[in-house]
């Protein structure tokens, strides 16, 4: 894969759609990363050809991560979505990283990482 990616959580409701189209236009995603949650994109990773968007949420809410993959075209699709299920307040997916198909996603109020 060859594409640059960023995270920017909480943006401004105008800047979410500007994002989100440039993220559409740039993979050729189709709808995808059409994500306007609050904490959406507060991390990002790839791990092979998948790319990992983390939902860092807050309060009552638990995180989330979306693993998106290339389709046979190239096209990106949400093919998972993860949560550590223990519905905590542990800011599940506000950081990760990926080396090959491997990706490790953080949950610093939990001091966690989930592999």
């Amino acid at each position: 894969m060859s594409c640059v990616l960023w995270g920017f959580p909480n943006p401004p409701q105008a800047t979410k759609r500007v994002l989100s189209a440039l993220l559409l236009l740039v993979l050729s995603t189709g709808s995808a990363f059409a994500q306007y949650a609050l904490q959406y994109g507060a991390a990002v990773a790839v791990a092979g050809d998948d790319v990992i968007v983390g939902e860092g949420r807050n309060l009552l809410v638990p995180g989330t991560a979306f693993v998106y993959s290339p389709d046979a075209d190239g096209a990106y699709h949400l093919t998972a979505q993860m949560s550590p299920g223990d519905g905590g307040e542990d800011g599940f997916g506000r950081s990760m990283d990926g080396s090959g198909d491997t990706v490790v996603i953080g949950a610093p109020a939990a001091g966690a990482v989930y592999v």
